[in-house]
């Protein structure tokens, strides 16, 4: 894609240079309430080296200077991850304040997050995505004239290494089983499950039919370190009722929860508290503390989390711009 002018000496592109992708995260980096900017950036650029983290459409705002051999001077910064589920997650736009005045902050804000939505369109995204510090000072009025809706609050909760379940052993469903999806299933059958979970579910309804079940596969296998034998398939009476996905984050130490779903006909029967419950026993034996995203509106969900010793560490307001749906 062809860089865009955004003045007389402007122009929006990727960030060329390992200096300016170090200014650009910079920005965004400071910008997301980071305590620890030198170490979170060194951190990105050296995932960035090995493949975890990709910085293609990391995005400058840049002006040339009358001065002979000079660099460009970085004006403002906005990056786009683009999932293999069709997914364009933006980190907000920044601005140097320093480089800019007042009156030209939301006019670059507004051209780099443009100029993010076409490379989105060109990458052939589903949909963007931005979540933001609940209590993070982001212009709104630029999300909203590029079309992007407030859908709601994303809870992040945590569990401590050391806590225990909880869950009396006598509550234990003895016929129900967590199994590898790769004993018992393939991955067509797995989408198909993971489908079927995503039916009526009360976590961010507005982005069903954004995705199918293959095309989360794929992104859930990019969220940290993978590990097929953490992906487990909840199984009753000899079928398949639900699905538990976690990940390893080893810069961390920690472990991700990163998707349970139940088929409709299942909720409600506890099948999601007793597969957790089963499943958190092997990270208390690991030592290992357990974090997650959910819907804040998802009640029943929250609840459940509680009661195994979940508690909020964050929040995120989430901002959403559909493009098209699968199969459009």
């Amino acid at each position: 894609m062809n860089d865009q002018t955004f003045s007389s000496s402007g122009e929006i592109r990727p960030a060329r240079t390992i200096t300016e992708q170090r200014d650009a995260l910079e920005l965004l980096v400071r910008d997301s309430g980071s305590f620890q900017l030198d170490h979170d950036v060194s951190l990105i650029l050296n995932q960035a080296e090995t493949g975890e983290f990709d910085l293609t459409n990391l995005l400058v705002a840049s002006q040339t200077t009358d001065e002979q051999n000079s660099s460009p001077i970085i004006l403002g910064a906005i990056l786009l991850i683009v999932q293999p589920d069709g997914t364009g997650l933006v980190w907000p736009p920044s601005v140097c304040v320093k480089n800019v005045i007042a009156e030209k902050r939301n006019e670059i804000r507004d051209c780099l997050l443009n100029y993010a939505t076409k490379v989105a369109h060109s990458c052939d995204c589903t949909h963007m995505q931005c979540s933001v510090s609940a209590d993070q000072e982001v212009n709104l009025e630029v999300f909203q004239k590029s079309k992007f809706q407030e859908l709601g609050n994303l809870l992040f909760l945590a569990r401590k290494a050391a806590m225990k379940s909880g869950l009396p052993r006598s509550a234990m469903r003895k016929n129900l089983k967590l199994i590898p999806y790769q004993k018992i299933i393939d991955e067509y059958q797995l989408a198909k499950l993971i489908d079927r979970t995503y039916e009526n579910s009360q976590d961010f309804p507005e982005l069903q039919g954004q995705r199918t079940g293959e095309q989360a596969i794929r992104s859930h296998q990019t969220q940290g370190k993978y590990h097929p034998e953490w992906w487990l398939v909840i199984e009753h009476e000899g079928e398949g009722v639900g699905i538990l996905f976690f990940a390893e984050h080893t810069e961390f130490e920690q472990v991700e929860l990163i998707y349970i779903g139940i088929t409709e006909k299942y909720r409600k029967q506890g099948f999601a508290k007793t597969a957790l419950a089963q499943a958190l026993q092997k990270f208390e034996r690991d030592e290992k503390s357990v974090f997650l995203g959910v819907d804040a509106r998802n009640h029943p969900a929250v609840r459940l989390y509680a009661s195994l010793g979940f508690v909020q560490i964050s929040e995120q307001r989430i901002l959403f711009r559909p493009l098209k749906k699968h199969g459009d």
